[in-house]
């Protein structure tokens, strides 16, 4: 179960980085960011993103979230962008 939740946060992580150094917004790129507040921003992002999903705003997904963005389930399903939003 550690090792599985392990995992589920490193893919976040990495996910969250690769949708965050897509964003338009300045206050997001890797200068301004410090390391204190890295670990702030993914949660935030993350977040964001979920409310995003459960209320389908295709829009700020869309902002959040690269083009070649891939998901991962507790399961392991894995998904695209495009089929996050369908």
């Amino acid at each position: 179960m550690t090792r599985l939740l392990a995992k589920a946060i490193i893919v976040l992580s990495l996910s969250l980085l690769a949708c965050s150094s897509h964003s338009d917004n300045p206050a997001l790129t890797p200068m301004s960011t410090s390391a204190g507040n890295i670990e702030q921003l993914i949660f935030e992002q993350e977040e964001e993103r979920q409310r995003a999903m459960a209320k389908r705003d295709i829009e700020t997904i869309s902002r959040l979230c690269s083009d070649d963005f891939i998901s991962v389930n507790e399961e392991g399903g894995i998904a695209t962008k495009a089929q996050d939003i369908e």
